[in-house]
């Protein structure tokens, strides 16, 4: 590729395994967060070794890559040691040189698969960038065909689908999981949002295999790049596992955009071990139950939605008007499906609009504020802060498009929060909470009624346990406000104790008896809406007084007629939300 390592080193190079070292052996180290990982190869290209560590010109020689890298440099041990730091440090510059070609590279396939796939789709993008222009609210308009596709869900259905079009359309991957118990509507709410992405970008899994995985890595290591790959609905059955296993690649590949793995496979019969490596980044979507074990990295790569409990009669409102088949209801519904396609090629035009213009976010303390002590803020940060800039994409047909230091820019403005704040509503709390959403619902009926489970009619209390007072899970389901299976139940009480909201205070027979924790922290959404004198300082310091006037004039906080609820005037309210309580 044009490059040349210190000839002291002797080195070879090539992209796919890097850097041959003295004895064979090859080294590739792949940029990774603020450091690389560096991927060794026997010489048989067999992936023996996968390290993270510092940038090349960083790593020492007693660093764990380092101590790695020295084993493969004096194989006959004839160097002395000033001879091995020097091959070392030879090595340091040989690979930092491969980490720039690495990057070169790989940005350059990125603009050429970019400019290949807007040739063979520029015909339809223009038509979706023209049917996105030509509506005036097209965010308002998407969410409004939703009510037609289902009871109640709008909101869930909606963070799913702008989490997918994250990917889509500013090619950052949002996973989402749908939690919550059998046949609650979790797979509904995941149906319909992909019904409205675009086919060429889902990949359905049905029960993948690492010997499936290389197969589609051998002829393209690219295969997942860019998609969102739907494994169903897992369940939580422990039958699995090879399932969890290609699971948990693609949830690395998502985060790293490079995934090099030994695997053993079944090859004719017999058992074989291969190298799996694929490049890109995928994101995931999957349905499970409550008990589901849920691992640090994926909770802080997704989005979890919960699908309500409380919508029996706008449900069965739905089912009562689309049984008169033939009638009016169901011919507006008919032709409310057809629309569906309209979405998908909307969101091809933001593809095609976006491609070259970046969304800059004025208001990321909302968003910090928004994460609030969450245990994942790091990766929270961009999760969130990815659902708001689509949401800014959704509203840009007539924002203008800012040019600084030869970069296109449209800014996120206070109607992009609104709809932001409106669409996580139902889940402000959980957030801000680090709670599960289903937890933070049972905590804000706990702390808006525990006090009434403590009594009994004559106003004693119902367990005589000496100074500590509670409730059980069973009084909770007697007198409890949120629908919810019992086995689920003792799920999230469980979260909450471990989470430090609820304590156990007693034993009630073989119950534990819970009370509340005091100083449970309201949620202030409106303090989410302006900029922050800290945001201004930054703004002021960073932009041109142009740029900071054109933001700072937009910098107003809206009525709540501002709403993900709202109803386009393009799409007929369906008749069974007259019904809906929510």
């Amino acid at each position: 590729m044009g490059l040349e390592a210190a000839p002291e080193v002797e080195s070879l190079w090539s992209l796919d395994y890097g850097i041959k070292l003295e004895d064979g052996f090859t080294v590739k180290p792949v940029p990774f967060k603020k450091g690389c990982k560096y991927y060794f190869f026997n010489e048989e290209k067999k992936l023996i070794n996968e390290l993270k560590g510092d940038p090349p010109l960083s790593i020492t020689e007693r660093s764990t890559v380092g101590v790695e890298i020295k084993k493969h440099l004096n194989p006959q041990n004839t160097l002395n040691k000033l001879g091995v730091t020097q091959l070392f440090d030879d090595l340091k510059v040989a690979m930092n040189s491969f980490v720039d070609e690495y990057v070169e590279v790989e940005l350059e396939a990125q603009k050429q698969n970019a400019e290949e796939e807007l040739a063979q789709n520029k015909q339809a993008y223009e038509e979706g960038l023209e049917l996105f222009n030509n509506q005036s609210k097209p965010l308002i308009y998407a969410a409004s065909l939703v009510d037609w596709y289902t009871a109640g869900e709008r909101t869930n259905i909606m963070i799913t689908f702008l989490c997918y079009c994250s990917q889509v359309i500013l090619k950052n991957p949002i996973s989402v999981i749908g939690l919550g118990d059998g046949s609650s509507g979790k797979t509904h709410i995941e149906n319909v949002a992909l019904s409205m992405i675009p086919d060429d970008f889902v990949i359905y899994e049905k029960k993948p295999t690492m010997a499936s995985m290389f197969r589609r890595a051998e002829t393209n290591q690219r295969y997942y790049d860019g998609k969102i790959v739907v494994y169903g609905d897992l369940g939580g059955n422990n039958d699995q596992d090879e399932v969890e296993d290609t699971k948990n690649l693609l949830k690395e590949l998502q985060t790293d955009g490079y995934l090099a793995r030994p695997i053993t496979i079944k090859v004719d019969g017999e058992f074989e071990v291969v190298d799996l490596i694929l490049s890109g980044f995928p994101c995931l979507t999957y349905t499970t139950v409550p008990n589901y074990n849920f691992d640090s990295q994926e909770l802080s790569r997704s989005f979890i939605f919960t699908p309500r409990t409380d919508n029996r009669a706008v449900f069965n409102a739905r089912k009562s008007y689309l049984e008169l088949k033939g009638g009016k209801t169901e011919q507006i519904y008919q032709s409310m499906l057809s629309f569906k396609t309209e979405i998908q090629k909307m969101v091809l035009g933001l593809r095609y609009k976006f491609s070259d213009i970046n969304i800059v976010n004025p208001y990321s303390d909302a968003i910090l504020n928004l994460i609030g002590a969450s245990e994942y803020y790091k990766r929270d940060y961009d999760k969130y802060n990815g659902i708001l800039k689509v949401i800014t994409a959704f509203n840009s047909s007539n924002r203008e498009v800012h040019n600084i230091n030869g970069e296109k820019v449209i800014f996120t403005n206070p109607e992009d929060l609104q709809y932001f704040v409106t669409l996580l509503r139902p889940y402000m709390a959980s957030i801000t909470r680090n709670l599960s959403k289903k937890a933070a619902e049972l905590l804000d009926d706990i702390v808006e009624n525990g006090d009434k489970w403590l009594y009994q009619a004559d106003s004693t209390f119902k367990y005589d346990s000496g100074e500590d007072f509670g409730f059980t899970i069973n009084d909770y389901i007697e007198e409890g406000n949120v629908s919810i299976a019992k086995r689920s139940l003792y799920r999230y009480f469980t979260e909450l104790n471990q989470e430090g909201f609820l304590k156990v205070v007693g034993k009630h027979g073989k119950s534990n008896m819970y009370a509340l924790v005091e100083n449970v922290d309201e949620v202030h959404q409106n303090e989410m809406l302006v900029l922050t004198d800290n945001s201004k300082r930054r703004l002021e310091f960073e932009y041109p007084d142009d740029i900071v006037e054109y933001i700072l004039s937009n910098d107003v906080i809206l009525d709540e007629d501002c709403s993900i609820l709202n109803q386009s005037d393009d799409v007929i309210k369906p008749f069974w939300l007259d019904y809906d309580k929510e």
